[in-house]
């Protein structure tokens, strides 16, 4: 049974972060502060970045095409926003030695964690489960903030799911426990 949700707001996460979230590529974002579990929201795909290294090395290989055709997307004055998520779990990274783990799980180099550790005490990791909107909504760019009121309330339902129950559970308990994927 689906349930039906209204939203007002929009959570901005660096472009290529949020294809790899539609994609299933990840199920976890780095907000700048801590989101509370959940909470709903859009995702706003902004032109940001978490740190200052560039996308060649931020990115793995693996995943660079994807992120450059992102950021290739982005426009100067509008932006789509195809999905929603809910924050099943944020909690605090501070451990140096863990980012190698969470690197090979995650579309993120270990060189990229490791500039963002440095920059501030603690990496929040927001746990999101991502759903996609029926009709992209396109909305004018906002420049700053972590959360960005959407010109209307959204209204939406979980019927159209990124990942399954089972597929997000799995990854979810590999993440937390930062074993290596499969």
């Amino acid at each position: 049974m689906s349930i039906s949700v209204s939203m007002y707001n929009a959570l901005r996460l660096p472009a290529a972060d949020v294809e790899a979230l539609i994609l299933g590529r990840l199920i976890v974002a780095m907000p700048r502060k801590f989101i509370n579990p959940g909470q709903k929201f859009a995702l706003y795909p902004a032109n940001i970045s978490i740190n200052l290294l560039p996308h060649e090395q931020h990115y793995r290989s693996s995943f660079l095409p994807v992120a450059k055709n992102a950021l290739a997307q982005l426009n100067s004055e509008t932006v789509l926003i195809k999905a929603w998520a809910k924050c099943e779990l944020c909690q605090m990274l501070n451990d140096p030695e863990s980012l190698e783990a969470l690197s090979q799980l995650t579309v993120w180099t270990t060189e990229a964690l490791q500039q963002t550790l440095l920059e501030k005490p603690y990496i929040f990791l927001a746990y999101l489960r991502v759903y996609l909107l029926p009709q992209p909504l396109e909305m004018p760019v906002h420049p700053s903030g972590n959360f960005v009121s959407l010109p209307k309330s959204l209204n939406v339902t979980d019927a159209t799911p990124v990942l399954s129950e089972s597929i997000f559970a799995k990854r979810r308990q590999k993440l937390e426990k930062l074993e290596p994927p499969e």
